[in-house]
């Protein structure tokens, strides 16, 4: 993958910097997208062209919370503990960090996937988005660790419809317009496939989970990774779908995202 190079004129927002939004790139990284769905680095400009600073007030709540400043002077803690699949595969059974090592080794991930995807994605811009922002960039990458584990935490598979609702579910916690666009268009794609699916509730579920759980991105989740998945969704107030559980799993994951998605056994 070849990184690219971008001018773009940096403006601040609650003293943190953004590049103002840029549709012709947007719809330039959103063609490339469609033409190669593998290609990361336009799924990656999609985000950064179309954010603006609608990303920055969560940021900055993120930063001034207990679970920001402790990042601020240990930016490995979040990293450490979801990055350690040994130790997560240890956890007791039925424990949110169990759950999420059956869901990374069923699907064969790299806990570290997403945030080292960005990492190559965002190139130049990133690096120095981590030199003259660091909490911004810690931020970022907060939201790429914990995205995977989302899945199991909310309920919402790797099927297509669980991915936009993930994805609306951030959204929805101040992660960026990209995200909304990403999620609608995946949406569609889906509702275009299976029109028969309550789609539109799925999403609309996944926002109101997210509003009923204000806090979630400022939990301490290495420290809950031990505790009972149920009780760690009642803590944090999140309420499983009822309308993405009525679709069968099977039925879900014929509709994804790559060619190289893993089906479930008994699929």
């Amino acid at each position: 993958m070849t990184r690219t190079r971008t001018r773009t004129r940096t403006k601040y927002c609650e003293g943190m910097p953004y590049e103002p939004v840029n549709l012709p790139g947007t719809i330039a990284a959103i063609l490339r997208v469609l033409r190669n769905k593998e290609d990361t680095e336009a799924g990656y400009l999609v985000f950064r062209h179309l954010h603006g600073a609608t990303m920055i007030p969560a940021a900055r709540r993120f930063t001034d919370s207990p679970m920001g400043r402790k990042l601020a002077t240990d930016p490995d803690y979040i990293r450490r503990a979801l990055g350690d699949l040994p130790a997560l595969r240890s956890l007791p059974a039925g424990s949110l960090g169990w759950h999420f090592a059956r869901h990374l080794d069923a699907n064969g991930f790299d806990p570290a996937g997403l945030a080292r995807i960005t990492e190559q994605a965002g190139g130049e811009a990133l690096e120095e988005l981590t030199r003259i922002s660091p909490e911004l960039f810690r931020f970022i990458d907060t939201l790429n660790w914990l995205h995977d584990l989302m899945h199991p935490l909310t309920g919402y598979d790797r099927d297509a419809l669980g991915e936009a609702a993930i994805l609306a579910f951030v959204h929805q916690h101040g992660a960026g317009r990209g995200n909304a666009l990403i999620a609608f268009a995946i949406g569609m794609k889906v509702r275009s496939e299976r029109p028969s699916w309550p789609v539109g509730e799925v999403m609309a579920h996944a926002r109101s989970m997210a509003t009923a759980s204000p806090d979630f991105l400022h939990a301490d989740f290495p420290a809950l990774l031990p505790q009972p998945i149920h009780e760690v969704r009642r803590r944090l107030n999140l309420r499983p779908d009822p309308y993405y559980r009525a679709i069968p799993r099977c039925s879900r994951m014929e509709v994804m995202l790559t060619d190289e998605a893993v089906m479930p056994a008994g699929c």
